[in-house]
């Protein structure tokens, strides 16, 4: 799914969900993958992202994202992404892995998902204005989304 923000500029979304998550066969974060793709972390933090009610009036509830700038080169990116699973959303890879093994022992299940977004950042780019755009771009996905990532 993308989508155009400020002329040719896209949004690009990953998901990557596990039915079934065990030793070896488990979402990993982003914060280790990027560094591995040869791209320089420049800034990460904690957000809650608040999407804009819309017109429909329908109050939309926030949920935490990591957001991470990103370089390599002379290339910038502004990544969001936050692990979902049975009904939670999470940014920290360690309360991810602590549920799974609660939920594994209490509900019987180990799904969950990695949902990344992920905007290239032009020189002299409005930061606030991609960020916004990708906050509308995570709230149009939520219902999508739901068809596919179990509560």
């Amino acid at each position: 799914m993308s989508t155009g923000i400020e002329g040719d500029v896209t949004v690009n979304l990953y998901v990557a969900y596990y039915q079934s998550q065990r030793n070896g066969l488990s979402i990993h974060s982003p914060a280790r993958c990027i560094p591995g793709g040869g791209w320089q972390i420049r800034s990460f933090e904690r957000r809650m992202l608040r999407p804009d009610n819309g017109p429909s009036g329908n109050v939309k509830a926030a949920w935490p994202v990591n957001r991470v700038l990103i370089e390599q080169g002379s290339q910038q990116a502004l990544v969001y992404y936050w692990f979902q699973e049975r009904n939670r959303r999470l940014t920290s890879e360690y309360l991810v892995r602590w549920y799974l093994f609660w939920d594994s022992l209490t509900v019987n299940r180990t799904d969950g998902a990695l949902i990344r977004l992920v905007v290239p950042v032009p020189k002299n780019a409005n930061l606030a204005a991609l960020e916004a755009r990708l906050t509308q771009f995570a709230a149009a996905s939520e219902s999508p989304l739901s068809r596919f990532i179990p509560e």
